[in-house]
């Protein structure tokens, strides 16, 4: 923000009032700041894997509808827990998820993130978004926008179920699959 001091004199006027001055602001704000783009969506509106298995998880990237390709620098998209039985309502944060490895699907226009959830803790529902952000982090003094980034836009949350495979059983009589979860009692001989 600029103030501008903008000095005056009437040359109509002998009096002391012939001086003025004017006071203003100017912001100048970059382009990318007024960014109009679409968040990250993901293909399905859930996933459902195996504790132990490769994971997937799709996404289209944010779009860029007012600027040309690149011009404020692209978006980064980062996987986010949203909510679900690991997310720590005191401190208002999820566990992080650096296991999954940013993934572009060739010929598909589709990112992934790909990983494996080694652990039984992720047993049950989670709830996860896509954070693309716009710009590319520049900590030099003269960096565009704030230290290289502009807007922030969040994809809607999407349900990935993790169960654990050994509770399940397949059963193939003809050479089709059939998962049927087995239930064994406590005190079974």
């Amino acid at each position: 923000m600029w103030t501008i001091r903008l000095y005056k004199r009437s040359t109509y006027s002998l009096s002391p009032q012939q001086d003025g001055v004017y006071l203003f602001d100017i912001l100048f704000l970059d382009i990318c700041w007024d960014a109009e783009f679409d968040a990250a969506e993901f293909p399905v509106d859930k996933y459902l894997f195996d504790l132990w298995q490769h994971q997937s998880i799709f996404f289209t990237e944010a779009i860029d509808k007012s600027n040309p390709i690149d011009f404020c620098g692209g978006y980064s998209s980062v996987l986010e827990y949203v909510d679900g039985p690991l997310f720590d309502k005191i401190t208002d944060t999820g566990p992080a998820l650096d296991f999954y490895d940013r993934v572009p699907i060739p010929s598909s226009g589709l990112i992934a993130f790909e990983g494996v959830m080694e652990e039984p803790k992720w047993l049950g529902t989670h709830w996860f978004r896509i954070r693309s952000t716009l710009g590319q982090p520049d900590p030099s003094p003269i960096a565009r926008g704030n230290g290289g980034l502009y807007k922030t836009i969040y994809s809607d949350p999407v349900p990935v179920t993790i169960v654990d495979p050994c509770r399940n059983s397949t059963v193939n009589m003809d050479a089709d699959f059939f998962v049927q979860n087995i239930h064994v009692p406590l005190n079974s001989p």
